[in-house]
């Protein structure tokens, strides 16, 4: 019996520290609600809460603006995390915590998607013998083809022709 109590406790003691680690702080549910309220974009939040005093990972950073944004930001919030990932592997551990943090398996998956189909788009080749910039990505273009890392590099916009 005293075995079974002591399991149920360490059980219970467990729950509590999980939830309140999940738990977004006090301090950070207020400056998100206020930077909300001031009408800051949410990838600059998540920024911010990544910065001092918080100095939070992306994927912290990511849920914990989830939970303190409330329903109607998550996604918003969901979309600003994994675009902010500088290669695959985290915008997948973001998109994990994302899911926890909101429980949308559906928002997460389709932020996770277009995060996806924004790594396969064609980057810019720029030769500075060319001022109009080289034109689209040519793996027998001049340069060789070279392109910037995945994930996380934005491509130059293209010169209007």
């Amino acid at each position: 019996m005293n075995r079974m109590l002591s399991a149920l406790c360490a059980i219970v003691l467990m729950v509590m520290a999980a939830q309140a680690r999940s738990a977004a702080p006090e301090a950070v549910v207020t400056a998100v609600n206020a930077a909300l309220t001031e009408g800051v974009e949410h990838a600059a939040i998540i920024s911010q809460l990544q910065q001092a005093p918080f100095e939070l990972g992306l994927e912290d950073a990511t849920a914990m603006a989830i939970e303190a944004g409330g329903e109607a930001n998550a996604d918003s919030f969901t979309r600003a995390g994994i675009a902010a990932a500088a290669n695959l592997p985290e915008a997948e551990s973001v998109a994990a915590a994302a899911r926890l943090a909101s429980g949308d398996s559906a928002a997460v998956d389709a932020a996770l998607q277009a995060y996806l189909e924004f790594m396969d788009q064609p980057f810019i080749h720029h030769d500075p013998a060319e001022p109009t910039g080289g034109g689209a990505y040519n793996p027998q273009g001049p340069g060789g083809g070279t392109r910037p890392p995945l994930g996380g590099t934005r491509p130059p916009v293209s010169p209007a022709s």
